[in-house]
């Protein structure tokens, strides 16, 4: 990638970020965000249990110390039975008749179990921070990897990963969205770095947790034939589902499959909120043809999650003899698994990051600006203005949900086209190197 210099030719030192007075104050306002969000996590801990007159609310980390509760005990599961028997230990001396969903693998639970020896209180504060420290951390070293990048352009990114919805809402709810982000980050960092054994150990920690992330995920490795990280993924994803199978018995698989099929039809569940949803799924059926949750919707978003993995492929394949394009497949087969992936709430939206961190140039929209490809221009400015289009839509959502699910739902779609409309253009001009982002 050319680098201007002070002379404005290429060489020599490189200029440091100097922003015109709107992208200092705009810069000012993420800055003052991130503070105020870290500010509102330090002082004001969430009500995980929350009653109301005749009704109750549970923080979405209840569903968490529920599956650990499960897991540390062993047995069933996925029925609804023990699912309420535990659910109303944990939010005595209330009681409720409908079971929060834990849709995550039998393996989720076993890693997670260790949090049960805990109080819910004591459980959660673990949790969040060190899921915000992993998150945090995994970030830095793929932000610190990209030599493109200006010490103020490291910082922005960093402040950025916290000045956002999709943060905010990790934070508040307890989601596992900074866990995902640091296995990600971490995942992505690896594999430029060509670290296989790494990048094996980070593949199948996600397969077992996150296994439709991992569906993408693999992707490269296969395209590529990096057989050295399979042989180390396959191991210890193995011999985690093992030991779970062990532990719960062997009927936990498809209990599991069954569990995930129902918790979206039974009014036995809650948790899911299918049309809060931000994937094409959410925009097609409920958006557009405002549809019950149904077979048929169900059966929509796994067919919209095999469309994804198949433009994933096609991009790899086409892409895989021109290095120049991994980081911007990547980042685009992201961002392919969050719109056309099966179930995606705004909180998972924080993986985009890493989409952000491997392709921008720079945080300047001035430099994203002078870039011929409007397709280019459309994803960085995209990425560049996410904080700010979730700060305004986060602050409006007083006035209903769907001002704030739907712009992000928006700006997924955006970037899909825009992503892959880019890469499609490169495929027609090798030669042209200048926009693919250092990452060694």
């Amino acid at each position: 990638m050319q680098v201007d210099t002070a002379d404005g030719k290429p060489g020599g030192k490189k200029n440091e970020f100097q922003p015109s007075k709107i992208q200092f104050a705009y810069f000012s306002m993420i800055l003052a965000w991130a503070g105020n969000v870290l500010f509102f996590f330090a002082t004001s801990p969430p009500d995980l249990i929350m009653k109301g007159d005749g009704s109750l609310r549970l923080s979405d980390f209840v569903g968490y110390y529920e599956a650990a509760k499960l897991g540390f005990a062993g047995g069933d599961l996925y029925g609804l039975t023990s699912q309420l028997a535990v659910l109303n230990q944990i939010v005595a001396p209330a009681h409720t008749d409908i079971a929060f969903s834990v849709p995550y693998p039998p393996t989720f639970y076993l890693l997670i179990a260790p949090l049960s020896l805990l109080s819910l209180s004591n459980a959660y504060s673990v949790w969040i921070f060190s899921s915000m420290i992993l998150g945090l951390l995994g970030s830095a070293a793929l932000v610190w990897a990209q030599k493109r990048f200006s010490k103020i352009d490291r910082l922005a990114v960093m402040v950025a990963l916290i000045a956002n919805t999709p943060a905010l809402m990790a934070f508040r709810s307890g989601q596992y969205s900074f866990f995902g982000l640091s296995l990600v980050s971490l995942y992505c960092w690896s594999f430029f770095e060509k670290r296989h054994l790494l990048t094996g150990v980070l593949l199948g920690l996600t397969g077992v947790t996150k296994p439709h992330y991992a569906l993408f995920l693999v992707i490269p490795i296969l395209v590529l034939r990096q057989w050295k990280v399979f042989a180390t993924a396959i191991p210890i994803a193995s011999a985690l589902f093992a030991w779970s199978l062990i532990r719960y018995g062997m009927h936990s698989v498809p209990d599991y499959v069954h569990y995930v099929s129902q918790v979206y039809l039974s009014p036995h569940f809650t948790g899911i909120s299918p049309e809060e949803q931000v994937n094409i799924r959410a925009l097609v059926m409920y958006d557009i043809l405002h549809l019950p949750t149904t077979e048929l919707v169900l059966t929509f978003g796994t067919v919209s999650m095999i469309v994804g993995l198949i433009l994933s492929v096609w991009l790899w394949v086409k892409s895989a003899k021109m290095p120049e394009l991994h980081n911007w497949v990547m980042a685009v087969t992201i961002a392919i698994a969050l719109f056309l992936g099966p179930h995606l709430h705004i909180h998972d939206c924080l993986l985009l990051a890493v989409a952000a961190i491997l392709t921008i140039p720079s945080v300047s929209p001035a430099l994203v600006m002078k870039e011929k490809d409007p397709a280019y221009r459309v994803w960085c400015m995209t990425m560049l203005l996410y904080p700010l289009v979730s700060f305004i839509t986060f602050n409006l959502s007083i006035f209903g949900t769907q001002i704030r699910t739907f712009p992000v739902l928006l700006q997924n779609l955006i970037l899909v086209i825009a992503g892959t409309l880019y890469i499609v253009r490169r495929w027609k001009q090798p030669q042209a190197v200048s926009q693919a982002p250092e990452t060694v």
